[in-house]
């Protein structure tokens, strides 16, 4: 409450603005409006607004300028609008903080969060993110072990099906060779049969002759 109690008004109004520009700017767009119309109004109206800024006690450094006949409605009515810059700041300030306050009753925003409520979000957040990344990195661990698996399980069996082929072709080479030793073994039973047919014919017709 002190520190509060210590703040300038352009302070209060940076502050202010920081936490809710959105609803400060409309404001003050809106009074600094009327400021300055007001004091249009009144400068174009002929008030005495020596007299009136002397009897406010008004500094001379700001009243001095103003004593120049020649200037017109607009740079007296921005004369005092610059003058009035404390006043115009305080009325956006309360004028601020009552619009905030009817807006926070209808529900159209929210109190701003106190110091210990921001920290714990922040740590709930920096927990949440903490924990995010653990199972992210835990994720594509498990992704790349699952990878290598597959990798190492792929490699197997390309290495199976390789043995395989290499003993599906001894087999075949071995079955063929066989089957050429059958054939060579039958060639050569039937050859010696016609040798031995040969030879008993020619035992017959020998026999034939010498009868």
């Amino acid at each position: 409450e002190n520190k509060e109690e210590k703040l300038s008004l352009f302070q209060k109004f940076k502050i202010m603005y920081r936490d809710y520009w959105y609803v400060l700017v409309p404001v003050h767009i809106v009074t600094s409006t009327m400021w300055f119309g007001s004091f249009y109004f009144m400068a174009k109206s002929g008030i005495d607004i020596i007299a009136l800024l002397e009897s406010w006690h008004v500094s001379e450094r700001f009243v001095n300028p103003l004593r120049d006949s020649s200037m017109g409605y607009f740079a007296v009515s921005y004369a005092l609008y610059k003058i009035a810059t404390p006043a115009r700041y305080t009325v956006t300030l309360g004028g601020t903080t009552i619009s905030i306050n009817y807006l926070k009753k209808w529900g159209y925003i929210k109190p701003v969060p106190s110091k210990e409520r921001m920290k714990k979000i922040y740590e709930e957040k920096k927990e949440n993110l903490a924990k995010s990344m653990k199972e992210t990195k835990e994720g594509i661990k498990e992704k790349k072990e699952n990878l290598i698996e597959s990798v190492r399980e792929a490699k197997e069996g390309i290495i199976e099906k390789k043995d395989n082929l290499i003993e599906t072709l001894e087999e075949t080479k071995k079955g063929l060779k066989e089957k050429k030793s059958h054939i060579v073994e039958s060639v050569k039973g039937t050859k010696k049969k016609l040798d031995r047919n040969k030879s008993l014919a020619e035992d017959i017709s020998n026999i034939k002759n010498k009868g």
